[in-house]
Protein backbone atom coordinates (compact mmCIF):
# COMPACT_ATOMS: atom_id res chain seq x y z
CA UNK A 1 0.00 0.00 0.00
CA UNK A 2 2.26 2.79 -1.30
CA UNK A 3 -0.06 5.80 0.50
CA UNK A 4 -0.88 4.56 3.82
CA UNK A 5 1.31 1.96 4.96
CA UNK A 6 0.27 0.31 7.83
CA UNK A 7 -4.01 0.11 6.96
CA UNK A 8 -4.96 -3.59 7.24
CA UNK A 9 -8.60 -5.07 5.87
CA UNK A 10 -11.73 -5.07 8.17
CA UNK A 11 -12.29 -8.58 7.25
CA UNK A 12 -10.43 -9.75 10.23
CA UNK A 13 -12.50 -8.02 12.42
CA UNK A 14 -16.11 -9.52 11.66
CA UNK A 15 -15.58 -13.40 13.40
CA UNK A 16 -18.88 -14.14 13.34
CA UNK A 17 -19.82 -15.88 10.33
CA UNK A 18 -24.15 -15.56 10.30
CA UNK A 19 -23.31 -11.72 9.76
CA UNK A 20 -23.79 -10.66 6.36
CA UNK A 21 -20.26 -8.93 5.99
CA UNK A 22 -18.79 -12.02 7.17
CA UNK A 23 -19.88 -13.76 3.99
CA UNK A 24 -19.26 -10.91 1.72
CA UNK A 25 -15.17 -11.36 3.21
CA UNK A 26 -15.56 -14.66 2.85
CA UNK A 27 -16.81 -15.00 -0.77
CA UNK A 28 -14.04 -12.13 -1.73
CA UNK A 29 -16.49 -10.15 -2.64
CA UNK A 30 -16.27 -5.92 -1.74
CA UNK A 31 -17.19 -4.83 1.86
CA UNK A 32 -19.82 -1.84 2.04
CA UNK A 33 -17.97 -0.12 5.25
CA UNK A 34 -18.99 2.85 7.08
CA UNK A 35 -16.79 4.99 8.83
CA UNK A 36 -18.51 7.23 11.72
CA UNK A 37 -16.15 9.80 12.90
CA UNK A 38 -17.34 13.40 14.20
CA UNK A 39 -14.90 15.07 12.28
CA UNK A 40 -13.42 14.81 8.85
CA UNK A 41 -12.62 17.01 5.64
CA UNK A 42 -12.28 20.39 5.79
CA UNK A 43 -11.93 20.07 9.80
CA UNK A 44 -8.19 19.40 9.81
CA UNK A 45 -6.68 16.87 12.49
CA UNK A 46 -4.89 13.53 13.31
CA UNK A 47 -8.01 11.85 13.50
CA UNK A 48 -9.77 13.23 10.33
CA UNK A 49 -6.70 12.59 8.26
CA UNK A 50 -6.74 8.88 9.76
CA UNK A 51 -10.12 8.20 8.72
CA UNK A 52 -9.57 9.56 5.14
CA UNK A 53 -6.59 7.99 4.74
CA UNK A 54 -8.31 4.58 5.82
CA UNK A 55 -10.96 5.02 3.54
CA UNK A 56 -9.22 5.72 0.79
CA UNK A 57 -7.23 2.79 1.16
CA UNK A 58 -10.06 0.46 1.41
CA UNK A 59 -11.60 1.91 -1.66
CA UNK A 60 -8.42 0.97 -3.57
CA UNK A 61 -9.12 -2.77 -2.23
CA UNK A 62 -12.44 -2.36 -3.95
CA UNK A 63 -14.47 -1.90 -1.11
CA UNK A 64 -17.42 0.64 -1.07
CA UNK A 65 -16.67 3.43 1.77
CA UNK A 66 -19.11 5.96 3.50
CA UNK A 67 -18.26 8.31 6.20
CA UNK A 68 -20.63 9.80 8.21
CA UNK A 69 -18.97 13.18 10.28
CA UNK A 70 -20.78 15.94 11.84
CA UNK A 71 -20.64 19.61 9.40
CA UNK A 72 -18.12 21.38 11.41
CA UNK A 73 -16.90 23.32 10.13
CA UNK A 74 -20.22 24.43 7.69
CA UNK A 75 -19.81 23.02 4.07
CA UNK A 76 -21.54 24.01 1.39
CA UNK A 77 -22.09 20.33 -0.08
CA UNK A 78 -23.77 17.85 2.48
CA UNK A 79 -23.15 14.75 0.55
CA UNK A 80 -20.05 14.31 -1.99
CA UNK A 81 -17.41 12.14 -2.56
CA UNK A 82 -13.86 12.73 -2.03
CA UNK A 83 -11.12 10.17 -2.71
CA UNK A 84 -13.71 7.58 -3.70
CA UNK A 85 -15.57 8.12 -0.78
CA UNK A 86 -18.90 8.86 -0.30
CA UNK A 87 -19.18 11.57 2.53
CA UNK A 88 -22.60 12.41 4.43
CA UNK A 89 -22.11 16.07 6.39
CA UNK A 90 -24.96 16.13 8.90
CA UNK A 91 -26.08 19.85 10.29
CA UNK A 92 -25.58 19.80 14.43
CA UNK A 93 -28.30 21.80 15.90
CA UNK A 94 -25.54 23.22 18.20
CA UNK A 95 -22.19 22.05 19.64
CA UNK A 96 -21.75 20.80 23.15
CA UNK A 97 -18.54 22.03 25.05
CA UNK A 98 -17.37 22.93 21.38
CA UNK A 99 -16.44 19.65 21.05
CA UNK A 100 -19.63 17.30 20.80
CA UNK A 101 -22.30 17.75 17.94
CA UNK A 102 -25.57 17.34 18.45
CA UNK A 103 -26.45 15.55 15.43
CA UNK A 104 -29.48 13.62 14.13
CA UNK A 105 -29.54 10.27 12.14
CA UNK A 106 -33.16 10.78 10.97
CA UNK A 107 -33.69 9.79 6.99
CA UNK A 108 -30.31 7.27 7.33
CA UNK A 109 -30.45 3.75 7.38
CA UNK A 110 -27.59 0.73 8.48
CA UNK A 111 -29.49 -1.55 5.59
CA UNK A 112 -26.80 -0.63 3.39
CA UNK A 113 -23.76 -1.67 5.05
CA UNK A 114 -21.72 -4.74 6.23
CA UNK A 115 -19.51 -3.36 8.58
CA UNK A 116 -19.42 0.02 11.05
CA UNK A 117 -16.04 1.17 12.23
CA UNK A 118 -16.38 4.07 14.95
CA UNK A 119 -13.76 6.41 15.60
CA UNK A 120 -14.26 7.18 19.30
CA UNK A 121 -16.26 6.39 21.90
CA UNK A 122 -18.25 9.14 23.84
CA UNK A 123 -19.79 12.02 20.83
CA UNK A 124 -23.46 11.70 20.71
CA UNK A 125 -22.85 10.69 16.50
CA UNK A 126 -20.59 7.79 17.66
CA UNK A 127 -23.19 6.61 20.43
CA UNK A 128 -26.01 6.98 18.17
CA UNK A 129 -24.93 5.46 14.91
CA UNK A 130 -23.80 2.46 17.65
CA UNK A 131 -27.31 2.17 18.88
CA UNK A 132 -28.47 2.26 14.93
CA UNK A 133 -26.30 -0.37 14.27
CA UNK A 134 -26.69 -2.61 16.97
CA UNK A 135 -30.62 -2.69 16.07
CA UNK A 136 -29.73 -3.34 12.75
CA UNK A 137 -27.61 -6.49 13.35
CA UNK A 138 -24.96 -5.06 11.66
CA UNK A 139 -20.96 -5.79 12.96
CA UNK A 140 -19.75 -2.36 15.21
CA UNK A 141 -15.08 -1.84 15.13
CA UNK A 142 -14.36 0.79 17.40
CA UNK A 143 -11.43 2.56 17.51
CA UNK A 144 -10.47 4.19 20.73
CA UNK A 145 -7.83 7.04 19.36
CA UNK A 146 -6.50 8.61 22.86
CA UNK A 147 -7.69 10.10 26.20
CA UNK A 148 -8.30 13.41 26.89
CA UNK A 149 -7.11 15.20 29.94
CA UNK A 150 -9.03 16.96 32.48
CA UNK A 151 -7.81 19.40 35.84
CA UNK A 152 -9.82 19.43 38.86
CA UNK A 153 -11.87 17.28 41.18
CA UNK A 154 -15.03 18.32 39.43
CA UNK A 155 -13.93 17.74 35.96
CA UNK A 156 -12.08 14.75 36.48
CA UNK A 157 -15.56 13.39 38.50
CA UNK A 158 -17.54 14.10 34.93
CA UNK A 159 -15.14 12.55 32.99
CA UNK A 160 -15.16 9.32 34.96
CA UNK A 161 -18.83 9.61 35.12
CA UNK A 162 -18.82 9.58 31.11
CA UNK A 163 -16.59 6.87 30.88
CA UNK A 164 -18.30 4.37 33.15
CA UNK A 165 -21.62 5.44 31.26
CA UNK A 166 -20.97 6.14 27.93
CA UNK A 167 -17.36 4.96 26.77
CA UNK A 168 -17.09 1.93 27.81
CA UNK A 169 -20.36 1.10 27.01
CA UNK A 170 -19.55 1.90 23.56
CA UNK A 171 -16.17 -0.62 23.75
CA UNK A 172 -18.01 -3.40 25.39
CA UNK A 173 -21.09 -2.97 22.91
CA UNK A 174 -19.10 -2.91 19.40
CA UNK A 175 -17.61 -6.61 18.19
CA UNK A 176 -14.13 -5.33 18.03
CA UNK A 177 -12.32 -2.96 19.50
CA UNK A 178 -8.54 -0.85 18.27
CA UNK A 179 -5.97 0.85 20.10
CA UNK A 180 -2.78 2.30 18.37
CA UNK A 181 -1.16 1.93 20.38
CA UNK A 182 0.00 -0.88 23.60
CA UNK A 183 -0.12 2.27 25.90
CA UNK A 184 -3.68 2.64 25.10
CA UNK A 185 -4.41 -1.21 25.76
CA UNK A 186 -2.92 -0.80 28.97
CA UNK A 187 -4.85 2.25 29.76
CA UNK A 188 -7.84 0.88 28.43
CA UNK A 189 -7.66 -2.32 30.38
CA UNK A 190 -6.43 -0.40 33.71
CA UNK A 191 -10.36 1.77 32.98
CA UNK A 192 -12.24 -1.64 33.18
CA UNK A 193 -12.56 -2.76 29.43
CA UNK A 194 -12.64 -6.33 28.52
CA UNK A 195 -12.41 -8.78 25.68
CA UNK A 196 -9.94 -8.73 22.68
CA UNK A 197 -8.08 -5.42 21.93
CA UNK A 198 -6.55 -5.23 19.02
CA UNK A 199 -3.41 -2.74 18.45
CA UNK A 200 -3.04 -1.48 15.72
CA UNK A 201 -0.49 1.63 14.65
CA UNK A 202 -0.91 4.59 12.96
CA UNK A 203 0.06 4.44 9.12
CA UNK A 204 1.50 7.61 7.47
CA UNK A 205 1.33 9.05 4.78
CA UNK A 206 4.30 9.67 2.36
CA UNK A 207 5.15 13.20 1.34
CA UNK A 208 5.78 14.14 -2.16
CA UNK A 209 7.12 17.72 -1.01
CA UNK A 210 10.43 18.48 -0.77
CA UNK A 211 11.72 18.49 3.05
CA UNK A 212 12.37 22.39 4.14
CA UNK A 213 14.46 23.46 7.44
CA UNK A 214 13.02 25.87 9.93
CA UNK A 215 15.42 28.46 10.47
CA UNK A 216 15.09 28.26 13.82
CA UNK A 217 17.12 24.74 13.92
CA UNK A 218 20.51 26.68 13.17
CA UNK A 219 23.36 25.40 10.65
CA UNK A 220 23.01 21.15 10.84
CA UNK A 221 25.77 20.48 8.27
CA UNK A 222 25.45 17.33 6.96
CA UNK A 223 24.18 15.61 9.58
CA UNK A 224 20.76 14.01 9.53
CA UNK A 225 17.63 15.29 11.65
CA UNK A 226 15.05 13.03 13.01
CA UNK A 227 11.72 15.59 14.44
CA UNK A 228 9.32 14.59 16.57
CA UNK A 229 6.24 16.71 15.88
CA UNK A 230 3.00 16.63 18.22
CA UNK A 231 1.95 16.61 21.42
CA UNK A 232 4.77 16.37 24.24
CA UNK A 233 2.59 13.38 25.86
CA UNK A 234 2.97 9.61 26.50
CA UNK A 235 0.19 9.13 24.53
CA UNK A 236 2.26 9.76 21.27
CA UNK A 237 4.78 8.07 22.89
CA UNK A 238 7.58 10.67 23.56
CA UNK A 239 8.82 8.54 26.35
CA UNK A 240 9.31 5.67 23.76
CA UNK A 241 11.21 7.79 21.76
CA UNK A 242 13.55 9.57 24.24
CA UNK A 243 14.46 5.72 26.23
CA UNK A 244 15.44 4.91 22.76
CA UNK A 245 17.36 8.13 22.25
CA UNK A 246 19.41 7.66 25.35
CA UNK A 247 20.12 3.96 24.25
CA UNK A 248 21.45 4.83 21.00
CA UNK A 249 23.43 8.16 22.09
CA UNK A 250 24.57 6.00 25.46
CA UNK A 251 28.21 5.04 24.08
CA UNK A 252 28.51 6.83 20.51
CA UNK A 253 27.35 9.60 18.34
CA UNK A 254 24.31 8.43 16.19
CA UNK A 255 24.77 10.43 13.19
CA UNK A 256 22.37 11.88 13.29
CA UNK A 257 20.33 14.60 15.43
CA UNK A 258 16.84 15.04 17.29
CA UNK A 259 14.37 17.71 17.04
CA UNK A 260 11.17 18.00 19.45
CA UNK A 261 8.04 20.43 18.62
CA UNK A 262 5.43 20.70 20.82
CA UNK A 263 3.71 21.29 23.79
CA UNK A 264 2.10 19.03 26.38
CA UNK A 265 2.08 17.68 29.79
CA UNK A 266 5.95 16.01 28.97
CA UNK A 267 7.27 19.78 28.11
Amino acid sequence: MSDFHGVRSSAPFIRTGTWRGAMASAEGAPLRVLIVHVWFWPHVGGGDQHVEMLGRELVKLGHEVTVWCADVPEHEEKQFQRGGINVVRLSPSRVLAGVDPVVSLEGLSMDEFDIVHLHDTLPILIRKSLKMARNAGVPVVTTYHNDYIKNGFIANSIKSIRWSMQGKKTLHSSDARIVLTQYFEKLLRSKGVKGHIDIIPNGFSAIDEDAEKPSALGELGDRKLLTFVGRLSEQKGLDVLMDAWDLLAEDSDTGFDLAIAGKGELG
